[in-house]
């Protein structure tokens, strides 16, 4: 909206209107045939759900109703009952502190450091967290190239998780 020239307060009156579009634009057009995990994912959540000490969050840009409707149709929605989501900030580096907070308050934990783990198949998701001191994980299953995701250093990188082992070695540490 600021690209089309409006200013704070017209982007504040249109935004939820402009959300609630977008959400059911996806919504109407969304194929659940058409939505598949990336290669062992399923497998490793389900492992990481059953790890005790391991709490799963979901971080992303996506507004939280859109991120919903994508992880649906391959049953993912029930490994997150929290998160931070685009919905909270347009800016994916404030999120890191709301997903804490949010873990914090449904599990009664501080998640710190080291401790907590970023997943992510973007530059940026490796960046994101790294003002927090988390570590970071990169799979290369996005449209990053893995030698650009090796440049930001996260912790460890994978190519996917179809290596279950390597995937939870990459995570736990």
């Amino acid at each position: 909206m600021r690209g089309a020239g409006l200013g704070d307060a017209a982007i504040e009156e249109r935004r939820p209107l402009a959300l609630e579009r977008y959400r059911g634009r996806l919504a109407e057009t969304i194929r659940p045939e058409h939505v598949r995990a990336k290669p062992g994912v399923l497998a490793l959540l389900e492992a990481l759900e059953r790890t005790p000490g391991v709490r799963l969050g979901l971080l992303t840009g996506n507004l939280e109703p859109c991120a919903r409707l994508k992880l649906e149709p391959i049953g993912a929605n029930r490994f997150f009952t929290f998160g931070a989501y685009g919905s909270d900030d347009e800016d994916r580096y404030k999120l890191p502190p709301v997903a804490l907070a949010r873990a914090r308050g449904e599990t009664g934990i501080a998640f710190e450091g080291r401790d907590t783990v970023i997943v992510g198949d973007s530059i940026h998701d490796v960046l994101c967290g790294r003002g927090l001191g988390v570590r970071a994980v990169a799979v290369a299953t996005g449209k990053t190239a893995p030698a650009a995701l090796a440049e930001a250093a996260p912790d460890a990188l994978v190519p996917d998780f179809s290596d279950k082992a390597a995937g939870l070695r990459a995570i736990l540490g």
